[in-house]
């Protein structure tokens, strides 16, 4: 799956709002002098791998903007920085002066290269620790077999990196969790 087609499929699933004080942070803007923001923020953002640190989603999305796909982004961890690339310079700009006109700051900005638009993504992502699994997570795969998580390979333990998978011939298999595969938007 193309960066393309995610974000065409994307623009079909469920979008989460962004504030526009987030967006400043995240922009280098100073979200503390931003005022009169109208209560619906035309930022928003569609998760295609997602996973739960600790307490908070975080995964990589796209970015929208009035509906159109702006940038991608990615956070390896909530405490972790949240990386944006932007799909132009138009996009960042579109966003940029929005969120601008509530403050007063500059900032510099990533663009993502056409080759990089055009890279194959692959359709799954892993994880490193079975704390990062989602209850949600359905669409698993091993050896490029659709399987089904039964339990962590040490219960007591979120950052074991084992788990229990049950394949399709019915039986049970300990596996690496990096040798689980995740598919992109698997969380209806």
């Amino acid at each position: 799956m193309t960066l393309y087609e995610i974000i065409e499929k994307a623009k079909t699933k469920k979008h989460t709002e962004v504030d526009v004080w987030t967006m400043a942070d995240r922009l280098g803007l100073d979200s503390y002098n931003i005022e009169n923001v109208p209560e619906v923020s035309p930022i928003t953002q569609c998760y295609f791998i997602q996973w739960l640190c600790t307490d908070s989603y975080v995964g990589g999305s796209i970015l929208f903007f009035n509906e159109e796909p702006v940038a991608v982004t990615s956070q390896q961890g909530r405490k972790c920085d949240l990386n944006i690339e932007w799909l132009s310079s138009e996009s960042y700009y579109k966003v940029y002066n929005y969120v601008k006109s509530f403050t007063k700051e500059k900032h510099f900005f990533d663009v993502l290269s056409e080759l990089d638009k055009q890279a194959e993504w692959g359709e799954t992502y892993s994880v490193e620790f079975t704390g990062q699994l989602l209850p949600k997570n359905k669409q698993l795969f091993y050896n490029n077999e659709r399987v089904e998580f039964l339990r962590s390979g040490n219960p007591k333990d979120i950052i074991d990196q084992t788990v229990v998978i049950k394949l399709k011939d019915g039986s049970e298999k300990l596996i690496d969790i990096s040798e689980l595969k995740i598919a992109f938007f698997d969380k209806e």
